[in-house]
């Protein structure tokens, strides 16, 4: 019998719908991808101090265009929800959804300059809800995830006397993107969409009583991957 294998897609919470209805009203609304705020501004050299992160990105980063660049840069800010709708969207079984070319184009854009950006090995953490996890379950991630190569900043502090899930993820071929990134002391690794990890242990609270810890490592995705949500 399968192990018991598990969605990572907040697509499939209350939440997440509600979300993803906000950002397929905007994709519709919008008629270049110049439309999207973040973007448009890099794009515009609005504001200076991301003009000469980019500039000095993309001197620094054989490939990298500014395009590219400002496409990674936006997916940092504001703009990354109307992203991860399209993939978790594209993502679900029988997806009969149609988008725009236009953000079709953006989301290669995206693609490409994350490639021209160092590769990170090792650990990365994400704060997420609590969900039920044991040792053995199969995750599925159906958007770009966000991650850190430093966990200093999830603390109980910050996330008050709610229960957490701290995610301790091995990754191998993952992108640093804190050249670009609108926030750039988070030293953001982000992982791709459609890949699949294995929980390998749960449950050390090592940060306090409201934490419960899980770690993940890079698994083979086999296509019988359930819809559960994390």
């Amino acid at each position: 019998m399968l192990r018991t294998i598990v969605l990572l897609a907040l697509l499939l919470t209350a939440s997440f719908a509600v979300c993803c209805v906000s950002e397929m009203k905007k994709i519709k609304s919008y008629k270049t991808e110049m439309d999207m705020p973040e973007y448009r501004g890099c794009m515009n050299d609005v504001n200076p101090a991301v003009q000469r992160k980019i500039d000095n990105a993309v001197a620094a980063h054989q490939g990298l265009t500014k395009k590219q660049a400002c496409a990674v840069f936006a997916y940092t800010g504001s703009d990354y929800g109307i992203v991860n709708c399209y993939y978790r969207t594209k993502g679900l079984p029988k997806s009969k959804t149609v988008f725009p070319k236009w953000l079709e184009q953006f989301t290669k854009l995206l693609t490409q300059g994350l490639s021209k950006f160092p590769v990170h090995q090792g650990k990365v953490y994400r704060y997420a809800h609590p969900v039920s996890l044991k040792k053995g379950d199969r995750l599925k991630n159906l958007s770009y995830l966000s991650t850190s190569v430093s966990d200093h900043q999830i603390n109980e502090k910050k996330t008050g006397n709610h229960k957490n899930l701290l995610l301790t993820i091995e990754v191998e071929h993952e992108n640093e993107i804190t050249a670009v990134s609108k926030f750039a002391n988070e030293k953001e690794i982000l992982i791709k969409p459609y890949e699949c990890f294995k929980v390998v242990s749960v449950g050390a609270k090592v940060r306090g009583k409201n934490w419960t810890e899980a770690s993940l490592e890079r698994d083979e995705c086999d296509g019988t991957e359930k819809t559960n949500a994390l």
